[in-house]
């Protein structure tokens, strides 16, 4: 039977799939509502669509969303119900919230449609040495993609976790895992900074501790690349952003109760960074000097 692949997306991680797709020898459509970046993304060896509908084809239809999740993805879920026939496969590989999954596989599963929730894990480097892929849904869905998740994957870095749902949940404690991770080697070099005797630039320990330690981690492979480049970070701002992952692994530690504390924190320090001058402490600080005369610094 001829399949079918269309990539809806033709941003960093929708554009990194396509192109591992096309070196393995697949032929991919790509569609982004930028026709001119998915005729980049599709070079000589894709097949770049103009419009979502035009992808009309013979034998089984493959359509792999790489969207932002909300009402972008609902939006194209819906979308892909009206073109997708009975015993085509949808796949939804953004970052999308695993309760939505569940409940996009229902309605999905109606049309006789097979959908696939797939946790991507990667970043920028994913096209370049393969992607993790964690696959929720069902299973005769997980066999029909799985030449393609072969395709994209690094050796043996894509798993059926489940039923629908499991894909995208499996990579929510995944990003809140990452958050933590990253919050305690942000917190061991701020401390290692302050310390007066230091005669070495900061990047040298994070080699040093990539060596053999039991820290070393490919997120610390990046702290060193960072530092070297810049050991105090003069050129960035103290802001960091979140896609809603973290904030969904704590709905699910409050649903459950189960601690998460170090997930939580970890969200909630991202939360204060964007704050500049935050009400709660100016209320602390006023609250010891009503008290105790404790000193205030005024502006």
């Amino acid at each position: 039977m001829v399949e079918n692949i269309l990539v809806v997306g033709a941003g960093r991680m929708g554009g990194g799939i396509s192109r591992r797709l096309m070196k393995a020898g697949f032929r991919p459509y790509i569609f982004d509502i930028d026709y001119s970046k998915a005729k980049e993304v599709a070079g000589k060896k894709g097949r770049a669509l103009k419009n979502f509908s035009d992808f009309k084809t013979e034998g089984r239809r493959v359509v792999w969303l790489m969207l932002p999740s909300g009402k972008v993805t609902e939006d194209y879920v819906n979308k892909s119900i009206e073109i997708l026939s009975k015993g085509d496969v949808l796949i939804d590989g953004g970052n999308s919230k695993w309760s939505d999954s569940i409940k996009r596989a229902d309605m999905v599963s109606k049309k006789g449609i097979y959908f696939v929730d797939a946790g991507v894990s990667g970043g920028l480097y994913g096209e370049r040495d393969g992607y993790c892929v964690m696959v929720g849904g069902d299973k005769k869905g997980f066999s029909l993609i799985e030449k393609y998740l072969k395709a994209i994957a690094q050796k043996d870095a894509y798993l059926y976790c489940g039923d629908s749902g499991s894909g995208h949940f499996v990579k929510m404690i995944h990003n809140g895992i990452e958050y933590a991770i990253m919050q305690a080697y942000a917190e061991g070099f701020e401390l290692i900074k302050s310390f007066d005797g230091l005669k070495t630039p900061t990047y040298k320990i994070a080699g040093l501790f990539n060596r053999g330690s039991i820290i070393r981690s490919w997120l610390l492979e990046l702290v060193y690349d960072i530092l070297k480049e810049d050991d105090n970070l003069n050129n960035i701002k103290a802001y960091i952003d979140d896609s809603g992952e973290g904030r969904w692994s704590i709905e699910y530690a409050l649903l459950k109760a189960i601690p998460a504390e170090t997930i939580t924190d970890a969200a909630f320090r991202r939360f204060r960074s964007r704050m500049s001058e935050p009400f709660s402490e100016k209320l602390i600080a006023a609250l010891r000097n009503k008290f105790g005369g404790h000193k205030v610094v005024k502006k």
